[in-house]
């Protein structure tokens, strides 16, 4: 992204592509192409899965690029002009937390919580208080 922003909404626009670089292995042209797509797209969207990015207008695909997420844990994430969105595996429905959804399948890990609650993270904070002594 060699132009520099010239607005505030050009500015946040930016930010919201780099963003993206957190979750998807993005070469330079790739971010370009996003950038200049949902500068040019004031209603368009970027909508990424698992396997691909998908440029949207008017709930019509425009454009696709095939991409795997580097997190395991993103279920999709939605870029646009207006807001930034990403959808994690993670429940909040349960204490602890709860890693689920089909991709997963609850038998294969016994639908177990993975985290362990508030208690694991105060000990773990007490723990590592401790050792700061």
């Amino acid at each position: 992204m060699n132009k520099e922003p010239e607005t505030y909404n050009e500015l946040i626009l930016k930010k919201r592509c780099i963003e993206l670089t957190k979750y998807y292995n993005l070469t330079s042209e790739e971010l370009d192409s996003i950038y200049n797509y949902l500068l040019n797209h004031p209603n368009g969207n970027i909508k990424g899965d698992g396997s691909t990015i998908s440029f949207i207008d008017n709930n019509t695909v425009e454009k696709t690029i095939s991409k795997s997420f580097t997190n395991p844990f993103i279920l999709s994430i939605i870029a646009s002009s207006k807001a930034f969105n990403v959808i994690n595996m993670y429940s909040s429905s349960r204490r602890g937390g709860h890693y689920g959804g089909s991709s997963w399948g609850d038998s294969s890990w016994g639908g177990s919580d993975f985290g362990g609650g508030s208690s694991n993270n105060n000990n773990n904070n007490n723990n590592n208080n401790n050792n700061n002594r």
